[in-house]
């Protein structure tokens, strides 16, 4: 059964219909930028609805399914950053080290030859077809690469990078693909003595995972403003949220809030439902 025929069948199109959108899909992204925290911009490539769905297709029926080094937390179903941080405690300084144009690095040949060496997909013409859905050919540009923005991205960057992942402590310095080069910008060195951070989230002196001081600070503030009936429907649905992230991360938090504010202002909160939109915004 050819890739086509099973995306056909994935999404519910024709395979004709499926063709024809692979051909065209390395063309047909939408291109925007946003702000980078640390200055500059970031190009955000989103990919055309027909294309997102035939991704969203070929991620789950191949690539969530390719092996991922346990070394990656990111962009995996079941891991959470607190996942990650907790890797961190009690390892003392922690080198945090940014590659440059992480996905746009990725290329076509590096995927042919994960498949020629994995096994992966082993018919030239759906390594071929895949490549073309899951690589953009920006406007101006002869070169398909990895784009980001893409569902599919995240996946394919996990598998390829296993060997890398596995390799990194002894043989990074030979590994042939994908050419990465480190970001010396984002290159930092963080002691214990300067509050240790990993994916936004404190690592304590003490072995544990923190939202962090100021998170804390801007919740009993907000809570004080619901308690206070200060706070819009909008303001409410977002604290919510973050009461949500608080569970999960540092739950014993959640026990503070309680026993400053009382029980009934938290559970209000955790239970607070957005009124509907009115009828006449329906129309």
């Amino acid at each position: 059964m050819s890739i086509v025929d099973i995306l056909s069948f994935e999404s519910g199109l024709e395979t004709a219909l499926v063709e024809r959108i692979i051909r065209n899909a390395p063309i047909r992204y939408k291109t925007y930028q946003i702000p980078k925290r640390s200055g500059g911009f970031r190009t955000i490539s989103q990919p055309a609805r027909e294309v997102k769905v035939l991704q969203r297709a070929l991620s789950e029926v191949l690539l969530r399914r390719l092996p991922v080094h346990e070394a990656a937390t990111a962009y995996r179903p079941g891991i959470s950053i607190k996942d990650n941080a907790l890797r961190h405690v009690g390892d003392g300084p922690i080198l945090k080290m940014d590659f440059k144009d992480f996905f746009p690095s990725i290329k076509p040949h590096d995927w042919a030859q994960y498949c020629k060496e994995t096994g992966a997909l082993t018919d030239l013409a759906d390594v071929r077809l895949t490549t073309l859905l899951l690589f953009q050919r920006p406007k101006g540009s002869r070169v398909l690469r990895l784009a980001i923005g893409a569902p599919s991205s995240p996946f394919v960057s996990n598998a390829l990078l296993y060997e890398f992942d596995k390799r990194i402590t002894g043989e990074v310095a030979r590994l042939e693909y994908p050419k990465l080069l480190i970001n010396t910008q984002k290159t930092t060195r963080i002691t214990r003595k300067y509050g240790r951070r990993v994916t936004g989230l404190t690592l304590t002196n003490d072995g544990r995972v923190s939202i962090g001081h100021e998170r804390k600070r801007i919740l009993h503030a907000q809570v004080h403003s619901a308690a206070k009936d200060l706070l819009d429907s909008d303001q409410i649905a977002e604290l919510k949220g973050m009461l949500g992230f608080v569970n999960s991360v540092e739950p014993q938090f959640l026990d503070v809030l309680r026993r400053r504010y009382g029980h009934s202002i938290i559970t209000t909160i955790q239970r607070f439902e957005p009124p509907p939109p009115p009828l006449d915004s329906l129309e």
